[in-house]
């Protein structure tokens, strides 16, 4: 299935006539004859959603929201799709799905530049927003230019952004977060963690899986980090740069080597471990939150 809402406009007859030829295809993907108008904006659409489908979002300009428990509108055994677009014209928006995913797709159209190459700006975007139900299947988005931000949400998901920001709120599972330029912010989170910046800070403040194998590297950043609870974790922590500092409050049961820039050790069983690097003149930041 596929529904296609927005194409941007066809600029040359070879356009046009390409566009008439797909016309029957269209129609039968979401538009009937008797009204073969785009569907109008804000797209708001309600798909079936079996246990461990994937939903993958390739969103190119613009925000994304992953919605999930209390906050989502969503019903059972559904995802809803909502988009809202600026300058439409220029965008392609498809949703398809089959039995194992679900692909949602918003590509804006890049203008201007020195021979349309370089320097060149997005003329359109898309604000979409994935609606789940509380028993969370899993995510995976990628964008070229926005911030994705995951809210209330328990289970996997793979986010890779290049400009822009990551973050996850009250949510659970197993996270594996990128962000080329721009930060990677959590907040009320438990799971496994790997999550990483080209030039952005990562602050985190929650608890880990028992037994997982987290990581935090920024390659020019630095890292705050806040442990909910009672920590038990092995640590190795380093910073690249000979004026940064790992700085931590919390009281080590093992101390291996605390040197400055390097911080190995543990805390309380240390099940499960953590390993930070931070890059250009970033530090390292390690203290226990205030939640009890």
């Amino acid at each position: 299935m596929i529904d296609t809402v927005r194409s941007k406009p066809a600029t040359r007859l070879l356009a046009v006539l390409v566009a008439l030829s797909v016309a029957f295809l269209v129609a039968c993907s979401g538009t009937s004859e008797d009204d073969p108008t785009p569907t109008p904006e804000p797209f708001s659409r309600d798909y079936p959603l079996s246990a461990g489908k994937l939903i993958y979002v390739d969103n190119n300009n613009g925000t994304t929201r992953i919605v999930s428990g209390e906050k989502s509108e969503a019903q059972s055994g559904m995802v809803r799709v909502e988009a809202v677009f600026e300058n439409e014209k220029d965008i392609i928006f498809q949703v398809t799905e089959d039995q194992s995913q679900l692909i949602v797709t918003a590509t804006s159209r890049k203008t201007g530049g020195l021979l349309g190459l370089v320097g060149q700006s997005y003329s359109s975007g898309a604000e979409i927003v994935i609606h789940i139900p509380s028993a969370s299947n899993p995510v995976e988005v990628n964008t070229e230019n926005g911030n994705v931000a995951i809210e209330d949400f328990h289970g996997e998901s793979i986010v890779h952004v290049e400009n822009g920001s990551v973050s996850v709120s009250s949510s659970t599972g197993n996270f594996d977060l990128s962000a080329g330029n721009g930060r990677v912010n959590i907040a009320s989170a438990s799971g496994m963690f790997n999550l990483s910046t080209g030039n952005g800070r990562i602050n985190f403040t929650g608890s880990f899986d028992e037994g997982g194998s987290n990581s935090f590297t920024t390659k020019n950043g630095g890292v705050d980090v806040k442990i909910d609870g009672e920590p038990s974790l092995s640590i190795d922590a380093e910073v690249s740069s000979s004026d940064a500092r790992v700085n931590s409050s919390l009281e080590l049961d093992t101390v291996l080597e605390d040197e400055g820039r390097v911080l190995r050790g543990s805390i309380g069983p240390s099940s499960s471990t953590l390993m930070i690097r931070a890059g250009g003149n970033g530090s390292i930041t390690l203290s226990q939150s205030e939640v009890p």
